[in-house]
């Protein structure tokens, strides 16, 4: 009797071990998540992002290098080194968690042998500024400048990615762009907030159609609650545009951390929460606030609610094979 009581106590406890495992997987991503587009300032604020991340379901982010202009707000091209050994610091103490991407001056031939330093110490790619027109352009520009040559050379014999702000619109930056994507048709190149051609989709488009080789994500970095209602207003538009490139699209969000911004593990979570909900379901709030800037409380927008397949792409797929994982 008691033997046949246990035997069955046995089945029980083993049929809820399965059922649990069935029920916890039926709502498990069927993917990692990739987050191609973030900067931090100090090792310091690695903390707290790292927490909001694991709540966010987060697992891979990419580190950009940049200049002292990104976190303080100051005029010029200054100490984007120090933030570039920043980087490679929290890429030696969370190896499985970060992955860095040091930027460089354009203006300076001599930046080749530091970045292959962080290419050898183990970065996995480059980014550039030259093309963000509204602060450093003026500086560093233009986006075609030989003195880069030896180093996007380097990039593209080795299969390295970059990541190149750009501002297509103004000026001739498009066509300074484009001659560089013709000067390099196999280097993979990401120029992040769709292109900031979010408005005008048709140059979106032909930027796409033409080089096979660009990638884009969704970050829309401080003007986020504008972007965000850019997508809510359009989603007939965006579900094209997303189906249409969804093998090129890539999950970020543009963060800036630092110590003087306020930003904590709650408003680093609630606003990637924001990108994944406008991807994910078909209407949601997005609710940030810190401090007296980078606040919204967007109530009732319209997301995209990609399906499974697309969304796979987006966060794992895309970013692997950008980063030459697969």
């Amino acid at each position: 009797m008691k033997r046949g009581i246990i035997i069955w106590l046995i089945i029980i406890i083993l049929s809820l071990v399965l059922f649990s495992f069935a029920f916890r997987n039926k709502f498990k991503d069927d993917y990692i998540i990739y987050d191609v587009h973030e900067q931090i300032q100090f090792t310091s604020d690695v903390p707290k992002f790292i927490t909001a991340m694991d709540k966010a379901k987060v697992d891979k982010i990419i580190l950009l290098g940049t200049p002292d202009a990104t976190f303080i707000y100051k005029e010029g091209f200054e100490n984007h080194h120090e933030n570039n050994e920043e980087i490679m610091k929290m890429v030696e103490e969370y190896p499985t968690r970060f992955i860095a991407f040091p930027t460089i001056d354009p203006r300076n031939e001599s930046e080749l042998e530091p970045f292959k330093n962080y290419i050898e110490r183990g970065a996995k790619g480059l980014r550039l500024f030259s093309g963000q027109h509204a602060w450093f352009y003026r500086f560093i520009g233009p986006v075609n400048r030989t003195e880069q040559y030896p180093i996007l050379d380097y990039c593209q014999e080795n299969n390295i990615p970059v990541m190149w702000n750009m501002n297509p619109g103004k000026g001739t930056l498009q066509e300074e762009f484009e001659q560089m994507l013709e000067k390099y048709p196999n280097l993979k190149v990401i120029c992040p907030h769709f292109c900031l051609s979010s408005i005008n989709d048709t140059r979106f488009q032909e930027m796409m159609d033409t080089y096979p080789n660009l990638y884009t994500d969704i970050s829309f970095g401080h003007f986020f609650e504008e972007g965000l209602k850019r997508i809510s207003r359009n989603t007939t538009k965006f579900n094209y545009l997303f189906n249409k490139y969804q093998d090129r699209i890539m999950f970020g969000i543009d963060l800036v951390i630092t110590h003087k911004t306020g930003t904590d593990s709650d408003w680093i979570y609630n606003l990637t929460m924001c990108y994944r909900d406008m991807l994910e379901k078909e209407n949601y709030d997005c609710v940030v606030k810190v401090g007296k800037v980078f606040n919204t409380d967007a109530q009732n927008l319209n997301g995209l609610h990609l399906n499974k397949t697309i969304l796979k792409k987006i966060y794992e797929d895309n970013p692997k094979t950008f980063l030459g994982e697969i």
